[in-house]
């Protein structure tokens, strides 16, 4: 399983001032996985999916669900809400809860590029989050070199890599099997295939209408 260490840096940097972080990006990119190894991290943390029946009914009953986390010690708890753009009154209801427990708690929000939509306009959150997208494997990111996160965030698609053959075996994989970490992971052009009809078809599906 791939680190994905600059992105965790990404979130270092910036859930050092901000107790909010939403995580945006496309289907499959690798969300729930980033979420999962930034808890890790955290000595108490707490993962809350929209997707599971078990969740969405803990949240309906105790919108505060959270304040039940186990905690090992005194250390702030991570709570991770994933794919919770898909409740309705879901940015009120975050908001809600960063104005009473910003001071309490560190919150994750990963969910689609929707995120990133909803944040025009009229925006309830606004001042209370920061946002960053997390995209497929890039040749930049695989290139090999521990690149600091201000050089990252200036150009991330600035490629860093010493060895010139192994910088064309990740293009070459890349090109084949794309930068979406199950396809590119697996390396085979029949999974390939399959993972790229199928995400098509939700594609047009769930996302395109």
């Amino acid at each position: 399983m791939k680190k994905r260490i600059l992105y965790q840096k990404v979130w270092t940097e910036l859930s050092q001032e901000k107790s909010l972080i939403l995580i945006a990006g496309p289907r499959q990119a690798g969300k729930t996985t980033l979420a999962q190894i930034i808890a890790d991290s955290f000595t108490n943390s707490l993962y809350f999916n929209w997707d599971i029946p078990e969740h969405r009914t803990r949240l309906f009953k105790n919108p505060n669900f959270f304040e039940s986390v186990i905690r090992k010690d005194a250390s702030k708890p991570l709570i991770v809400f994933d794919e919770i753009h898909k409740f309705k009154d879901w940015k009120n209801y975050l908001k809600g809860i960063y104005d009473q427990f910003h001071g309490q708690y560190q919150f994750l929000v990963s969910g689609s590029g929707r995120l990133d939509i909803y944040q025009r306009g009229g925006d309830s959150l606004a001042g209370r989050y920061y946002l960053f997208h997390l995209w497929p494997f890039t040749l930049a990111e695989l290139g090999g070199r521990n690149i600091g996160i201000n050089e990252f965030l200036r150009s991330p698609q600035n490629i860093h890599e010493a060895n010139p053959k192994g910088l064309k075996d990740l293009w070459t994989r890349l090109s084949e099997m794309s930068g979406f970490p199950e396809p590119f992971l697996l390396n085979k052009e029949t999974s390939y295939r399959r993972w790229s009809n199928t995400y098509s078809n939700q594609l047009i599906r769930e996302d395109i209408r």
